[in-house]
């Protein structure tokens, strides 16, 4: 069985939404499909079944989701980057460039013990890169040493170019 053709045959696409031109991904079909969520965390057991990570970080919101998984798979901490103001404490904070516009993320200042962390950071999609930029930009501010990522789909805007020199490896289980 081909796992990444049978993952990608349970995203639904929706053609021009949000707006006229974008082709959608919606995941939820895939996370929905009791088959099909079998087949991603089997792939997330063999393809990071040699690694050794010290913390497993998920980005607002769903790549909450994807970092859960790995997190309780591979027994290691779980660590949260947010949109601005969602976290209480100290925070680094990062400014990205949406298509529309300006956001920013956060990590906690003190979120890393081993300030020499091998950490995965995860997300759902890899679009233009912008998001997962400043990702890596917080995750070096916040003491990780070595960076990896995880996408579930690389949507080819551009975004790999943008971050595949800032880490140790970029996986994307798909590629459209």
């Amino acid at each position: 069985m081909d796992i990444k053709k049978a993952l990608n045959e349970k995203i639904k696409r929706y053609p021009n939404f949000p707006k006229e031109g974008i082709l959608f991904a919606d995941i939820s079909t895939l996370l929905a499909d009791e088959e099909g969520f079998k087949l991603l965390k089997n792939d997330l057991k063999e393809h990071y079944k040699n690694h050794n990570f010290d913390y497993c970080v998920g980005i607002e919101s769903r790549g909450f989701i994807f970092a859960s998984i790995f997190a309780s798979i591979f027994d290691i901490p779980l660590i949260l980057i947010r949109k601005k103001g969602k976290l209480p404490g100290e925070c680094y904070t990062q400014e990205y460039e949406l298509e529309y516009g300006f956001d920013y993320l956060q990590i906690k200042k003190d979120v890393f013990s081993n300030k020499k962390a091998n950490v995965l950071f995860m997300d759902d999609l890899l679009a233009t890169g912008g998001t997962a930029n400043a990702a890596i930009k917080l995750l070096k501010q916040a003491g990780a040493n070595k960076i990896s990522a995880y996408f579930l789909l690389d949507i080819n805007l551009n975004g790999l170019n943008k971050i595949k020199n800032e880490c140790e490896e970029v996986y994307c289980v798909l590629k459209d």
